[in-house]
């Protein structure tokens, strides 16, 4: 009962006016950039327009950006407000107080993730050719994707006790490293995420080499030349992630002695 009331009450503090704004903005930003987008092109494009849009609009950065959003929101919102302290004097162990927030973090990216990559499909390809594009498995996979994301984030959170800083450093992570390492060759692409999460959702190009490899264990080479990412690979590696990250930052939470954003400077 009392995790219940934790979660509901950290899914309450990161539903806030301003950041539901900005969570509506970038969900809504896929579905009309791809109701423009097909506007001038054939419908024959409009599978294309699905999977690079999904891969890298849904996937690469709405999803992303509210992992930073919520997951940095879900402990820096306290320290920004000065409620720290009345969080932690709370008769309950405080990774529990944590983890629900993480819990609802994920939660928030994973919906608003869900209407964007929903709201890409219907605008695409329409409620009766649903088929025709990979929708439940990008739904099954965006939840993992963002417990990873989410994980990380608030790792970083929990570690700096800063609310400026987390945010930053994630949109940098966000906007500039999963962009830009997966598409170096060799095995940079091992040091990024997504190139993870595109293995088990694989979109246009990532999708024709998965399905050419499938007979020898479904590979999918993300350059022509390095490591290749295998579906096994791809799993062990987020749920190491997200476990790792997860525990790691109830751990700092734990020990980490925390004061409102005022008194620290």
């Amino acid at each position: 009962m009392i995790d219940f009331l934790l979660f509901s009450t950290a899914l309450r503090d990161l539903i806030r006016a301003r950041r539901l704004f900005w969570v509506a903005a970038f969900t809504l930003l896929v579905p009309v950039l791809a109701f423009i987008i097909c506007k001038y092109l054939h419908p024959s494009s409009r599978l294309w327009v699905y999977d690079n849009l999904a891969s890298t609009m849904v996937f690469g950065f709405v999803l992303v950006i509210l992992a930073v959003l919520f997951a940095t929101g879900a402990l820096t919102q306290e320290l920004e407000q000065r409620t720290i302290v009345y969080l932690l004097t709370r008769p309950v162990e405080r990774w529990r107080i944590l983890l629900a927030r993480f819990l609802a973090a994920s939660v928030m990216a994973t919906a608003a993730a869900w209407i964007a990559i929903i709201g890409l499909a219907l605008v695409t390809v329409g409620v009766h050719h649903l088929g025709e594009v990979h929708l439940g498995r990008d739904l099954l996979i965006l939840p993992v994707a963002a417990l990873a994301y989410s994980g990380i984030f608030l790792f970083l959170a929990a570690l700096t006790g800063k609310a400026l800083v987390p945010l930053v450093v994630g949109l940098l992570y966000g906007f500039l490293w999963e962009s830009l390492i997966p598409q170096l060759p060799g095995n940079f692409k091992l040091a990024s995420l997504m190139s993870y999460v595109h293995v088990l959702a694989p979109h246009g190009s990532e999708l024709n080499s998965t399905q050419t490899n499938s007979a020898t264990g479904m590979l999918l080479a993300s350059s022509t030349t390095g490591y290749t990412i295998t579906h096994t690979v791809a799993w062990v590696v987020l749920l190491s992630v997200i476990v790792i990250s997860l525990a790691s930052s109830l751990v700092v939470f734990s020990v980490r002695e925390y004061v409102p954003r005022e008194e620290a400077g």
